[in-house]
This record gives C-alpha cells, sequence and structure tokens, in this order.
C-alpha cells in the first residue's frame, strides 16, 4: 500500500524546476557536478577543490591511500553526477608540512586564513568570491586518518577559516 500512496505523491508532485543539462532528469539544485559549475561561474573562478593540511605523519602508505580514496571519491561523485569534465579544474593543495604534526584546529585555522586571504588573487586572478575553497579546509589527523582507513563511512575534520568581511 505504502507503494502505491509513494508512486501517487510522485505523480502528482510538480514538474522538476531548474533542471540539470548532465542528467536531465533532476534537479540541478540536487547536482553536486551543476553547483560546482554554478558557482564557478557565479564567482568568476577556474579553480575548484580542496585545502588539505596533513597533520599526521606516523605512516606514508596510509597517507597515500588516503588521498587515493579522497580522489577516487571526488571521481566517483562526479562521474555519477555527470561531471568528470569538471576534474580538469580540481585543485587540491596539500600542506604537508611536518611543522602542522599534531597541530591544534586553532593552528591550522589561522594559517589557513593567511594562505586564503591571498590565494583566490593568485590563483583564480580575482577574489574569493562565496568559494569554499577559500572559506573551509580538511585537517587531517591520525583519527580522521584510521577512520577513513578502516571504513568507507570515515569523517574529516572540515574547519570553517572564514575571510575577513565575509
Amino acid at each position: 500500500m505504502t507503494e502505491w500512496k509513494n508512486t501517487l505523491a510522485l505523480l502528482n508532485s510538480p514538474p522538476v524546476q531548474n533542471l540539470s543539462p548532465r542528467i536531465p532528469n533532476r534537479s540541478a539544485q540536487f547536482n553536486n557536478a551543476d553547483q560546482i559549475e554554478q558557482f564557478l561561474h557565479e564567482d568568476g573562478h577556474r579553480a575548484w577543490g580542496f585545502v588539505i593540511y596533513r597533520c599526521t605523519y606516523e605512516s606514508n602508505t596510509d597517507w597515500e591511500e588516503f588521498m587515493r580514496r579522497l580522489l577516487a571519491n571526488t571521481e566517483e561523485t562526479l562521474e555519477g553526477e555527470g561531471g568528470l569534465d569538471l576534474l580538469d579544474n580540481l585543485a587540491v593543495t596539500v600542506f604537508e608540512d611536518s611543522s602542522f604534526d599534531g597541530a591544534a584546529t586553532a593552528v591550522v585555522r589561522n594559517h589557513f586564513k593567511r594562505w586564503a586571504a591571498t590565494a583566490a588573487q593568485q590563483e583564480q586572478g580575482i577574489g574569493p568570491g562565496m568559494s569554499e575553497r577559500y572559506l573551509y579546509c580538511i585537517q587531517v589527523t591520525q583519527d580522521v586518518l584510521d577512520s577513513v582507513l578502516a571504513d568507507e563511512e570515515g569523517f574529516v575534520r572540515l574547519i570553517r577559516g572564514g575571510l575577513e568581511g565575509v
């Protein structure tokens, strides 16, 4: 009975607005690839991607596997959303410096804020806009590394750096 109700609800629901050019039966609002492309256009940017701080140095092999999984997951997500073309503009910036080994969140945030203050102009030739690349960074500590390597449902530490005046 529930299946019939769900089917009727779908038939009676309004048509999807703002269809994805990548997956036409889906809203662009719920397609990560469409969202990335839209934000790049709105901000006048070419590159998008992650800023990552390596804060553990126990195993280079584990670190390499973490990065492999991150990039494979990114590619898999974009492929499922018709966005493999966006890989051409993916920029992954990794701060890999043993001085960050065991660094507190505040240390990473402060460094990221200093980096982000000038990075958009250097990378894009224009200000940061609302690009998440210049608002957030990923801190990879040993517990993060262990969680990602142990399970598909691992976690990362997302740090909001924020830009002055934003």
